[in-house]
């Protein structure tokens, strides 16, 4: 059940990297050639670059995530650029990083952004309801 389970999530990154790094085809799983858990075994031994790692990392934000490589490269480059702009007199000045980062980082700040918002969004509409006299005042429902 696990293996079905798996490949329903990321069937087209499956069978890429079974193809690509195994000279495997899915088929042999379809057809039984394959046994589930070897078929299991073989996406364990993946990379960390391979497709699907990448997509099962990114799997919860529906974004394909950077394999290691790619972090350590961004991570270089954000540093590197920090490093010039170090000493510089002014927040203003400093580069935008925000294409340094990751899909999934990318995806994380969105959502934080998101319930932030509702936050402030919800903080603004108690404090309207309670300038305009609509607020429930705890003797009006029995607090």
């Amino acid at each position: 059940m696990q293996a079905i389970a798996i490949w329903r999530r990321f069937p087209s990154q499956i069978a890429a990297d079974l193809q690509r790094v195994y000279h495997r085809h899915i088929r042999e799983w379809h057809e039984g050639v394959m046994s589930s858990r070897e078929f299991l075994e073989l996406l364990g031994e993946l990379d960390d670059d391979s497709r699907y790692q990448r997509a099962r990392c990114g799997f919860p934000y529906g974004v394909m995530d950077w394999s290691p490589q790619e972090y350590a490269m961004a991570d270089l480059v954000r540093q590197a650029t920090l490093a010039r702009y170090d000493g510089a007199p002014a927040e203003a000045e400093r580069p935008d990083l925000s294409g340094l980062l990751s899909p999934v980082q990318h995806a994380v700040k969105a959502a934080a952004d998101a319930a932030e918002d509702a936050e402030y969004t919800a903080a603004y509409d108690r404090n309207m309801a309670e300038m305009e006299g609509r607020a429930t005042r705890p003797d009006d429902d029995g607090w």
